[in-house]
This record gives C-alpha cells, sequence and structure tokens, in this order.
C-alpha cells in the first residue's frame, strides 16, 4: 500500500504566498532602473527573507545575463568586433 504524501507535504512544507500584480509591478518597476537593477537581482537572489517566487525569478534572470554575457565575449574574441554590429 503506498503511503499518503499528500498529507506529509501539506504538513512539512511552507509555501510562500502568491505576489500580486502590484508585488511584481513595483519588482519590475525596481529592476528598470540601471545600476540598482543588478543590485537588488543579487539582493532578492540570495537574500534571506524574500519570497520563493521572487528569488528564483532573480536567479533565473541572473542566469540568462550571465550566458548572455559570455555569448557577447565569445562573439567579440572571435570577430574582433563588437556583437551589436551585427544587428
Amino acid at each position: 500500500m503506498e503511503p499518503n504524501n499528500r498529507n506529509y507535504y501539506n504538513e512539512t512544507r511552507d509555501y510562500d504566498d502568491v505576489m500580486s500584480v502590484k508585488d511584481w509591478f513595483a519588482t519590475e518597476l525596481i529592476l528598470a532602473i540601471p545600476i540598482v537593477n543588478i543590485v537588488m537581482l543579487f539582493v532578492w537572489g540570495f537574500g534571506g527573507n524574500v519570497n520563493e517566487n521572487k528569488k528564483n525569478y532573480c536567479r533565473a534572470s541572473l542566469i540568462i545575463g550571465v550566458i548572455a554575457l559570455v555569448l557577447y565575449i565569445i562573439i567579440f574574441l572571435v570577430t574582433g568586433e563588437p556583437a551589436d554590429l551585427y544587428w
């Protein structure tokens, strides 16, 4: 007989509240400010008391940014010219 895992997970795992549209709007507004956005991505991505949804979003944004930067550097090293000249 299989154990009832549903009760186990409901009792042991705390879920963060769903972020409202207002919360996401404020997050995106702050991330639109140059320099502040990079700092806040690190603060929210690796900070302590942050909603898990926001934390994962910030970590994913940082990973995408690093991938884009690496691709840009590879294109620059291969061609010898900045990548934006090809657009």
